[in-house]
């Protein structure tokens, strides 16, 4: 189905009844983007879709109610997660620290570190002596 929509750009689902956890058959994908297309003639709004200048398509189950709401894009979700540290470099430092500090705290606290601690080890020896 055609959806009619104000603004343009990218919408998602955000509620669908037909989803599995409502008792549905999950049949409307929740990790589709639905791009608008342009209606009518700019300014002249007879020419438009039910009224409004821009449209998307959709699946539309029947006896479903489905909820789309618009994403709001940003440069980062333009070019995906993979892009993103090299765009923002320090965005990327920032993230690779916490998840550092974070891998740390699961970690046992055995204290601060010092630079007269030995951090050297032992290797057992199977042997029998």
């Amino acid at each position: 189905y055609k959806v009619g929509c104000d603004l343009p750009g990218k919408y998602r689902v955000a509620l669908d009844s037909d989803a599995w956890e409502f008792g549905g058959h999950g049949r409307v994908g929740h990790d589709v983007d639905h791009f608008t297309s342009p209606e009518g003639i700019p300014g002249v709004p007879e020419t438009n879709f039910n009224g409004r200048p821009n449209s998307f398509k959709v699946l539309s189950p029947p006896r479903t109610c489905v909820v789309y709401y618009k994403v709001e894009e940003d440069l980062d979700d333009s070019y995906g997660e993979d892009f993103a540290d090299i765009l923002d470099p320090v965005t990327g430092a920032v993230a690779l620290e916490e998840s550092l500090d974070e891998s740390v705290s699961n970690k046992k606290d055995v204290g601060p570190s010092t630079p007269d601690d030995d951090v050297g080890f032992e290797m057992g020896d199977d042997s029998d002596d």
